[in-house]
C-alpha cells in the first residue's frame, strides 16, 4: 500500500475538526442546565452532542476530546470560580475537566472492546459514573458540582437512586439516542427524570403535617449583637432561630455575658437556637467550625463541619454525624459544604434526624450564580432524604426546603441583613435515603 492510500482523505479531516466544535459547543450546551438559566433538559443534548463526536474514536483522541469538552462546560458554569480565584480558577478548570479526559479515553477503549451496542452503553454509563463518584466523592478536591444528576434538579427518584443514580441513568438514556433502532430504549429511560423535573417543577409543595415555626437569620457578620438583635425581633410563634456559618466569632459559651444573654432570650420565649461558630480543639491548638444548638436548659449538642472548603482555612473536619436531640425533634444540623455531598445528612438521617437546621456562608462577592448553584444542592439533600431542610445563609440563599426538594419559602442572596420566618416539618417516621432502607418519611 503506497503512502498516498494511507493518508485520510479531506472528509475525516474535516470530520476531526467538526468533532472539536462539537464538544465546544456540547460544553457550552451543559452549561445551560445550571443557574442562572437552570434549562435542566439541556444536559440530554450536551451529553448527546458529546457521545456522537467521541464515537470512533481512539482512547487517545478521545481523552482529548473529553478534556475540552469538560473544560469547556466547567469553564461556562463555574464562572463563578474567577472571582473567587482569580486567574487560578483556569487551573481547577483543567484539573475537573481531566475526569471527562478520562471518561474520553474509558469510551474509546470500551468502543473497541464491546461489540454489543446495549452492553457498550451501560458500560459507558458506568465509567461516567465512576469518574463522576471519584472527582466528588474521593479525588482530593472533592467537588460534587456540575453533574447530569445535579442538572435533573429534585425529583421524587433522588430517594432510591441518588444523584449519583440520576447521573447514570441520564448518561445511559442518552447513549441509547444514538441509533436509530434504541431511541425508543432511550426515551423510556430518560422519562421518568423529564417527567419528575416536571412534576417538581410544577406542583406547590405540601404543608408540613407536624410543623415547626422557624426564623433564619441572614448576615454575612459574624457580630453577635447584629444576629441577637435580628433574632429578638421573631414572632412570639416562631419556635427555632437559625444563624448562618461562623456568625459568632467567639464561641458564646466562652463569652459568660453573651451566654447568659442568648440563654435567657431562649427561655424568655422557649425557644431553640442553632448557631455557627468556632470552638476551640481539646489542645487549645486548633479549633473547630461548629454548628452549636442550645436552649433554655443549656447546650444540648453540636456538629463539627467534615467537609471543609478547599484553599480556606476552616479547622480540622470534624467525624461525628449524628442530629442534636430537642424538645423540637432530633434535628440534623450539617454545615454549609457538608451538604454538597450525600454522606453527611444521609447518616444524620439515618441516626434520626427529623428535619435539618443548616448554618451556611456564601459571600457576597462570590456572586449570585454562585449563591443559586450552591442553594440547588440542599435540594437535592432534601430529595434523597425525604426531610425538610431550613438553612441560613450569610449572603447566599436563605431557603426552606419541602422533603421533595421544592422551596417554600426563600430570601434572596444579599448582603443587606434579612431575616425570614416559616416552617418545616418534623417527621417521626424513618427516611429512605440513597443507599438506605426503610418506609418513607412525611
Amino acid at each position: 500500500m503506497s503512502f498516498a492510500q494511507k493518508t485520510p482523505p479531506a472528509a475525516a479531516a474535516g470530520a476531526r475538526l467538526r468533532h472539536w466544535l462539537q464538544v465546544i459547543l456540547a460544553g457550552g450546551c451543559f452549561s445551560l442546565a445550571f443557574a442562572p438559566l437552570t434549562w435542566r433538559w439541556a444536559v440530554v443534548p450536551a451529553l448527546f452532542l458529546l457521545l456522537k463526536a467521541l464515537q470512533g474514536q481512539s482512547p487517545k483522541t478521545g481523552a482529548r476530546l473529553g478534556f475540552v469538552f469538560g473544560f469547556s462546560a466547567y469553564a461556562c458554569t463555574l464562572t463563578w470560580l474567577w472571582q473567587v480565584f482569580g486567574a487560578f480558577s483556569l487551573a481547577l478548570f483543567a484539573i475537573l475537566a481531566l475526569f471527562t479526559g478520562v471518561f474520553g479515553w474509558l469510551h474509546g477503549i470500551i468502543e473497541s472492546r464491546i461489540a454489543s451496542f446495549g452492553k457498550r452503553n451501560l458500560a459507558i454509563a458506568a465509567c461516567w459514573l465512576a469518574c463522576e463518584y471519584i472527582r466528588s466523592e474521593h479525588f482530593w478536591l472533592e467537588f460534587s458540582w456540575a453533574t447530569p444528576g445535579l442538572a435533573m434538579g429534585p425529583h421524587q427518584m433522588l430517594q432510591l437512586i441518588g444523584v449519583y443514580g440520576a447521573s447514570f441513568g441520564v448518561v445511559l438514556g442518552t447513549g441509547f439516542l444514538q441509533k436509530n433502532s434504541t431511541i425508543h430504549g432511550g426515551i423510556v429511560i430518560l422519562s421518568p427524570f423529564l417527567y419528575g423535573v416536571w412534576v417538581s417543577e410544577s406542583q406547590k409543595p405540601a404543608a408540613p403535617k407536624s410543623p415547626v415555626k422557624v426564623m433564619l437569620v441572614q448576615n454575612e457578620s459574624s457580630d453577635f449583637e447584629q444576629h441577637l438583635a435580628a433574632s429578638q425581633k421573631a414572632g412570639a410563634d416562631v419556635q427555632l432561630v437559625v444563624w448562618p456559618e461562623i456568625s459568632t466569632s467567639r464561641d458564646p459559651r466562652r463569652v459568660p455575658d453573651q451566654w447568659a444573654r442568648l440563654k435567657n432570650e431562649a427561655q424568655l420565649h422557649q425557644r431553640t437556637f442553632t448557631l455557627g461558630t468556632y470552638t476551640p480543639s481539646p489542645d487549645e491548638r486548633g479549633w473547630y467550625n461548629t454548628a452549636l444548638t442550645l436552649d433554655a436548659t443549656g447546650a444540648l449538642g453540636t456538629h463539627v463541619k467534615h467537609h471543609l472548603v478547599h484553599f480556606f482555612n476552616e479547622g480540622i473536619p470534624g467525624q461525628s454525624f449524628v442530629p442534636i436531640p430537642t424538645t423540637l425533634g432530633q434535628i440534623g444540623t450539617s454545615i454549609c459544604f457538608d451538604n454538597d455531598f450525600e454522606d453527611v445528612p444521609r447518616r444524620m438521617t439515618l441516626a434520626g434526624a427529623e428535619f435539618f437546621a443548616v448554618p451556611s456562608m456564601d459571600p457576597a462577592r462570590w456572586g449570585a450564580r454562585q449563591h443559586e448553584q450552591h442553594a440547588e444542592l440542599v435540594r437535592i439533600r432534601a430529595a434523597e432524604n425525604r426531610r425538610w431542610f431550613a438553612v441560613a445563609s450569610s449572603s447566599g440563599v436563605t431557603q426552606i426546603v419541602s422533603p421533595k426538594g421544592k422551596v417554600t419559602a426563600r430570601s434572596p442572596p444579599s448582603r443587606k441583613a434579612l431575616s425570614r420566618e416559616s416552617s418545616v416539618g418534623s417527621s417521626n417516621s424513618p427516611s429512605t435515603p440513597a443507599g438506605g432502607g426503610c418506609s418513607p418519611g412525611s
